[in-house]
């Protein structure tokens, strides 16, 4: 007749031994699997029981609301980054969602799940409910650091799978119409600064805040774009100073070094071209030339230089240190977008029809 055995104990077959397993979740949210055997069931059930007790008490001890956790967070984490009242925005609809007095160490993996579905119904994409759910680890961490909290009770949730569609990228001739555009409705200043932001490929803001002192003397005689990270918002990843990148030289081509030159009296470079200027007309430009296409951003001039330098086959390393990526999963994308390392395949094709 088969022992009935508490949920975390088994029994080997081959030893005869009681196996207990006890998941748990480490400071870095890494999953952890710790594994005992023994002799009788007897020594098994204390350990379990001593496992789980402790793992209680840990979260009996804290008395730090869901409020009181953001508001840490706030403090610790967000005070003074661009992305602040977002971050806080997000955090106040997690705690409005499970109420704000609900204890940090009441909300269980199934209650984030519940908070999942609740989006998920409402309409919401996978990458906005990761958005949505970021603050929470912001809020653990900052609890964790005033000694309210244990980092290895957090719970766990599954991330939502966001989209990789193709990237967007301008053609010569794409470029070139909306540089013609520009001019015929006399902003001289935005079409100079597209010409610039794709032969630089900086972000919207670091462009915006580069200076002429930012021009330096390379090794090799030539000049150079220097590229300074400040603080920034982790998650926010377009248009921030760097963001989390790293500092870098950028290449300047000639048609970058006129517009410098004819801009020496702009401090910082463009001065005059305010972001919101940048974000109205390149909505028009999306309206008018594109139909609406959605890739169709300030933003594109940074994925164009990119494409541009993957597809005129520079090494990704080095397109990883011109972009300033932190990560080269981020460069690779650009790669997987381009056909040129795949072209010859037409060839070998073409040659059963001849």
């Amino acid at each position: 007749m088969s022992q009935i055995l508490p949920t975390g104990i088994t029994v080997k077959e081959s030893t005869g031994q009681y196996q207990v397993r006890i998941v748990r979740r480490d400071s870095k949210n890494k999953r952890k699997e710790i594994r005992r055997l023994f002799t009788s069931l007897s020594e098994a059930k204390r350990f379990l029981h001593e496992a789980r007790n402790t793992e209680v008490e840990e979260t009996a001890r804290s008395t730090c609301t869901l409020i009181e956790a953001a508001e840490l967070a706030r403090i610790v984490f967000w005070s003074g980054n661009k992305d602040e009242d977002r971050s806080w925005r997000r955090a106040e609809l997690l705690c409005e969602f499970f109420g704000k007095d609900k204890l940090i160490t009441a909300v269980r993996s199934t209650d984030l799940a519940a908070y999942i579905t609740h989006m998920k119904d409402t309409g919401r994409k996978g990458s906005t409910i990761n958005r949505r759910m970021a603050p929470l680890s912001k809020m653990w961490e900052a609890a964790a650091m005033e000694g309210l909290v244990s980092m290895s009770t957090k719970p766990w949730y599954k991330r939502e799978k966001e989209p990789k569609g193709r990237i967007r990228w301008l053609f010569p001739d794409e470029e070139k119409k909306i540089h013609e555009w520009f001019i015929d409705h006399g902003r001289y200043e935005l079409a100079a600064h597209l010409t610039f932001s794709i032969d630089t490929g900086l972000r919207t803001m670091e462009s915006l805040v580069v200076d002429h002192q930012h021009v330096t003397p390379t090794d090799e005689g030539e000049y150079g774009l220097w590229v300074e990270p400040i603080s920034g918002s982790e998650d926010w990843e377009d248009d921030w100073f760097s963001k989390n990148a790293q500092s870098r030289v950028v290449p300047i081509t000639d048609r970058t070094m006129d517009i410098i030159q004819a801009r020496r009296n702009h401090s910082p470079i463009f001065e005059d071209v305010p972001y919101h200027i940048i974000s109205y007309w390149w909505a028009k430009v999306r309206e008018e030339l594109f139909d609406g296409d959605k890739g169709i951003t300030s933003y594109v001039t940074r994925h164009t230089c990119a494409s541009r330098l993957v597809q005129q086959k520079m090494h990704l390393k080095d397109i990883q240190k011109w972009m300033g990526h932190t990560k080269s999963t981020t460069t690779e994308r650009y790669a997987k977008n381009s056909s040129h390392d795949i072209k010859h395949g037409k060839a070998m094709l073409e040659r059963y029809h001849t």
